[in-house]
């Protein structure tokens, strides 16, 4: 379960909380499903409503070595097609309740605490004035402790709309596991912060806590 917010020029935008349900379908395949629930505020008021819900299944087609090895690199690489499934109130604005396909292509390597990954992904927007964008992004991590990994993002897309600009932006965070805390190493804190660095009116700051609960 998460809970995010995004303040721009003008208003802000708020998952509340928003659920990221995952599930190991068979061998190196996962599906992911995203409902959620937003609250939008702008210039003209709030509106909070039920939002559109996210379909993905991910494979992983290479893996080279042991991740759980630390004294070697290890490497795997995905393909994970995502939809973007109407659901949203179009209250919450004109990006909602329409059908979008985003077709990334993720690697990842592994070497002793450093972990690496991103990749590229070409999404299908539909609707007025929509047009197809490229999403690129990159995470580097660092294990602290057997408990505690940070590390910080790079990411850029660009324009979505017709006439739109293009965005890019940074976050900084990592993930903490709460097995100190009477809970199994299974409970997992994720968090992280940043800004837009190029349309910085759209993203001036953004932060995402949530926690993620592993079933095996």
């Amino acid at each position: 379960m998460a809970i995010s917010k995004t303040w721009r020029h003008g208003g802000s935008s708020a998952g509340i909380p928003t659920v990221d349900i995952n599930y190991g379908l068979a061998p190196d395949t996962q599906l992911s499903l995203w409902p959620g629930y937003s609250h939008e505020k702008s210039e003209t008021g709030n509106v909070s409503r039920i939002d559109d819900t996210e379909l993905g299944i991910k494979y992983k087609f290479i893996q080279i070595g042991d991740e759980e090895d630390k004294d070697s690199v290890s490497f795997m690489a995905s393909i994970y097609p995502i939809t973007m499934l109407p659901t949203g109130d179009k209250k919450l604005g004109s990006n909602r309740n329409k059908w979008e396909t985003m077709l990334p292509v993720w690697g990842q390597i592994n070497y002793g605490r450093w972990e690496s990954y991103g990749g590229v992904s070409y999404n299908i927007n539909k609707g007025p004035d929509s047009k197809d964008s490229v999403y690129v992004g990159a995470v580097l991590t660092y294990d602290f402790t057997e408990a505690l990994s940070l590390g910080g993002e790079l990411f850029h897309e660009t324009a979505t709309e017709i006439g739109g600009r293009g965005s890019a932006g940074f976050n900084l965070g990592g993930n903490y596991k709460l097995g100190n805390y009477g809970l199994t190493d299974d409970y997992i804190l994720l968090f992280t912060a940043g800004k837009g660095i190029s349309n910085v009116s759209e993203n001036t700051f953004s932060t995402f806590l949530a926690l993620q609960v592993l079933y095996r």
